[in-house]
């Protein structure tokens, strides 16, 4: 744990080398020419999902004792296996466009594609250390 809070501490640029990882391109049919018909696996390596888990328990212990984020905003809780708000969320949107069987669109929820910087700034304000 030390070498972690040293690495968020001093050499957050160094955590790049915790993020590699492989990528694998699975075929979903025997059509192997085209391209969208792949399936994308990636393999993160342990370190990197230990160090993620422990800022994520920090985090959520901090803001817990706090009270600094709302019910609503909690999303999905440590150790839960799937958030059920978001479930019952998706199921009540998606029957009505399986009846009428029309297209609907989803999108990846926003913290998915928030910057590293973005998420360090958050940790700030939260007064979350390392």
């Amino acid at each position: 744990m030390k070498l972690f809070d040293q690495l968020l501490t001093e050499n957050f640029g160094d955590l790049v080398l915790f993020a590699l990882g492989l990528t694998f391109m699975l075929p979903k049919t025997s059509n192997t020419e085209d391209q969208t018909k792949y399936c994308t696996t990636a393999c993160l390596a342990t370190l990197y999902k230990l160090l993620t888990s422990s800022i994520t328990c920090k985090a959520q212990i901090n803001s817990e004792s706090n009270n600094r984020l709302t019910e609503e905003q909690k999303e999905c809780h440590l150790a839960s296996k799937q958030c059920k708000d978001q479930l019952t969320i998706d199921s009540v949107v998606m029957k009505p466009a399986e009846v009428v069987m029309r297209n609907i669109f989803t999108a990846f929820k926003a913290s998915d594609s928030i910057p590293h910087t973005w998420l360090q700034e958050t940790l700030y304000i939260y007064i979350v250390h390392p």
